[in-house]
């Protein structure tokens, strides 16, 4: 076991390491650590190189205007939604410096909104759930689109003079010919908070603010599957949100966190599961990219294996005194390594079995 202490803020109790990452085939994990709220001016990206035992800050303009960044599986290109006008992403090519003047333009979504993007496997494209309007007024219409980035890996088709407006210094912003496409119609429904992509690129989650799922098979564009939640009458809005979803490999199953608890729905013939209250509050979890197992970290400081056919907790592991609650999870592509983060900046990385 292997333990990272990343450099914080003196309110160390409100730095959470609220994602994981590996890229570069397992030769980078990147740290998302959130300070307090999801305001602009929260979040700070870490890059640790695992050869070396290096770790250096991620410097980057959007990060201060940004919702829950996301880099791509090659470690290329670094996207996220703006936080204060949710109709526009950002996309930055993370081979060049800002500061060299090098910016990518941002993509214009919909009016409302776009839900949580993700990169297909191979890093070629983004996707997203767009929540649309209609004269002004959010509506519960939705579609699935796919955003190329192709054009980026190549040379501009010319420059655009801008200003920037907090320095007042010209610089040059690249013109390419790219947009969304390839628009799915999805079903009406509620707000999307979490989305995911098969291993194969075959299949796309979508967890909504009610705790459903929605999988949608992309080559032919059509809705494969849709699950509800049954919850307490008592239940806050806030505990059915889908905070995770993710597929097993495989398996044909999908998984979700909802309310501190994992659901795992099945596409085929097998039968549904969710954990229990025997089970603490699980904050995160990961799915082994070999699809035999469910790494679950939890707000009891333990780190718990599960059976993905159903459910059963295999393996627990502690390696602090006292409560210090584990907040993300992910495993390395070859499955060899996986890293859980939580509070104060901390990351723990460890040897999975074969």
């Amino acid at each position: 076991m292997r333990e990272l202490r990343l450099k914080v803020p003196k309110r160390a109790d409100l730095s959470t390491v609220r994602r994981l990452q590996f890229v570069a085939g397992g030769a980078d994990l990147v740290i998302w650590v959130g300070e307090g709220g999801t305001g602009g001016g929260t979040m700070t990206l870490h890059v640790h190189t695992l050869s070396t035992g290096t770790t250096r800050e991620l410097n980057n303009d959007i990060l201060w205007e940004s919702m829950e960044p996301v880099v791509s599986p090659d470690g290329w290109f670094l996207a996220a939604e703006n936080v204060y006008h949710s109709s526009h992403i950002y996309v930055e090519d993370l081979t060049r410096r800002s500061e060299d003047g090098f910016h990518l333009p941002a993509v214009t979504g919909p009016e409302f909104g776009l839900s949580e993007i993700v990169f297909t496997p191979d890093g070629s494209e983004l996707l997203a759930v767009r929540h649309l309007s209609q004269q002004g007024r959010v509506t519960h219409t939705r579609d699935l689109a796919r955003f190329p980035l192709g054009p980026y890996r190549e040379p501009p088709l010319g420059y655009e003079q801008k200003i920037n407006p907090l320095t007042e210094l010209p610089f040059q912003m690249p013109i390419y010919d790219v947009g969304w496409r390839d628009e799915i119609p999805l079903p009406p429904g509620r707000y999307v908070h979490s989305a995911a992509i098969s291993a194969d690129g075959r299949l796309f989650a979508a967890g909504d603010a009610g705790g459903g799922v929605l999988v949608v098979e992309l080559a032919r564009g059509e809705v494969l599957a849709s699950f509800r939640r049954t919850w307490p009458a008592l239940a806050e809005e806030s505990e059915r949100v889908v905070r995770r979803v993710a597929f097993v490999p495989g398996g044909e199953w999908v998984v979700s966190r909802a309310g501190g608890r994992l659901f795992a729905d099945p596409l085929g013939a097998a039968k549904p599961w969710k954990t229990g209250s025997e089970l603490a509050h699980v904050n995160d979890f990961a799915v082994h990219p070999s699809g035999r197992l469910i790494c679950a970290v939890c707000a009891d400081g333990r780190t718990r294996y599960l059976d993905p056919a159903t459910g059963t907790v295999t393996q627990t592991f502690k390696w602090a005194k006292g409560v210090q609650q584990l907040c993300s999870v992910c495993f390395a592509p070859d499955g060899l390594t996986c890293a859980a983060g939580g509070t104060a900046g901390r990351v723990v990385l460890w040897d999975v079995d074969a």
